[in-house]
């Protein structure tokens, strides 16, 4: 049977510990998409080696993802959740000292190996330790700090830049990420591990038998897809604000900080509709979802009012986090505490595989155009038609199936 935490204190503590290491997780990411307007100028680089710094970071971090989920599913997910928000807070303090463009690559490689742990062993240790009928609650909730962080980063990081500079910037927030490690090496419950220290002690489905998971491989698809409009739209638009919309750096964190308060929203009420209302829906509710967020995304750059701009990135992002989620809640709900590691790292894969590929090309494509965002975020568009297309092809049955599974294992 199942191990789950005894008493709601208990059990709040988790999700409030996952909550903040999640928050950290993204502050520490995305305010180089605001600091690197600051090093692009004392190092004199254009928009192609911008993007390139911007997926630095991604290769590390997909590198890590199926390795950091197989490597929680072996040791637990605590032991792997302290080491990588240690390693990943030294790698922000190097940020803050790096001396030249090559260095910053190699030290955001290397941070992105170190945060790469952090989701699946987040995901593993919701299902090791949280009741099956409130999975979905606890996975919104822990997941919403994701946009609250891309919300505050603009905010945090143009005051701090505008004060200091974004060198003492990255220092400042990587020494606040030990401070977290060691909250979680206090509070964090042990892991639920066989005496061999080789999985959960719940019974389940084997590695192999995710790796056969054909419904998983195209969550992983998904992900690419959606993650592609994410951190490409994340990364960009602190640059779309100042460059094409004429604003100023402050104004740039505020208005950049609304559609992820929106987007924290989405977060919350997708694990919990999932939970109560979506079982058996989850494929209908997705499609609208993300034909919603295209529709909005086109209207977004093809407006001439800055408002109504901020309107439609806000209503965009609603839709694009609420279907992030439930990707997420899919995963920890259908797969047992035992492989639930190596399932997230899979599906997770795909999504930073995309943050490889979307800061990049978008780079590219504005350095291409003369500085035009217009090709930039029609590359956005496509590859939230290709989400839409891909959950189409997913089999719902299979997963309503797995799931019933799930619950009695």
């Amino acid at each position: 049977m199942q191990r789950s935490i005894s008493g709601s204190t208990s059990k709040y503590t988790l999700i409030a510990l996952l909550f903040v290491g999640w928050l950290c997780d993204y502050l520490d990411r995305m305010v180089m998409s605001l600091g690197v307007t600051g090093i692009a100028k004392e190092f004199d680089l254009g928009p192609s080696e911008v993007g390139m710094i911007l997926s630095s970071f991604f290769v590390g971090y997909a590198f890590m993802q199926i390795p950091g989920g197989w490597i929680a599913d072996r040791i637990g997910s605590r032991k792997l959740i302290i080491i990588s928000v240690i390693m990943w807070s030294i790698f922000t303090v190097l940020t803050g000292l790096v001396w030249s463009f090559a260095s910053l690559i190699v030290v955001r490689f290397l941070f992105g190996i170190a945060q790469g742990g952090y989701p699946a062993s987040s995901a593993k240790s919701i299902a090791e330790n949280i009741v099956h009928k409130e999975r979905g609650r606890a996975q919104g909730i822990v997941m919403s700090a994701n946009p609250i962080a891309l919300a505050i980063a603009p905010i945090l990081s143009a005051t701090i830049m505008a004060t200091v500079g974004w060198r003492p910037m990255f220092i400042g927030i990587g020494v606040i990420g030990v401070f977290v490690a060691i909250c979680f090496y206090y509070f964090h419950p042990a892991s639920a591990i066989n005496k061999k220290g080789t999985g959960n002690v719940e019974k389940g489905t084997s590695t192999k038998e995710v790796l056969r998971n054909l419904n998983l491989w195209k969550l992983a698809i998904l992900d690419f897809g959606l993650s592609c409009v994410s951190w490409g739209f994340s990364s960009w638009l602190p640059s779309y604000l100042m460059n094409v919309r004429d604003i100023d750096l402050v104004q740039t964190g505020i208005y950049a900080s609304f559609p992820f308060m929106a987007a924290a929203l989405a977060q919350i009420a997708s694990g919990w509709w999932l939970d109560k209302f979506l079982a058996g829906r989850e494929k209908i509710a997705m499609v609208v979802a993300g034909i919603l967020s295209t529709i909005f995304f086109y209207l977004m750059f093809n407006t001439e009012s800055i408002k109504l701009s901020i309107v439609y990135q806000i209503l965009a992002t609603f839709p694009l986090y609420f279907n992030l989620t439930l990707i997420w809640v899919l995963v920890i709900k259908i797969f047992p505490a035992k492989t639930v590691g190596t399932a997230s790292g899979i599906m997770n894969f795909g999504g930073n595989l995309a943050g490889v590929v979307s800061p990049m090309v978008m780079g590219f494509l504005i350095s291409a155009s003369g500085g035009s965002y217009s090709s930039a975020f029609w590359f956005l568009i496509v590859a939230m038609a290709l989400s839409v297309v891909s959950i189409l092809t997913i089999n719902m049955k299979g997963f309503t199936q797995n799931q019933d599974e799930a619950k009695t294992a």
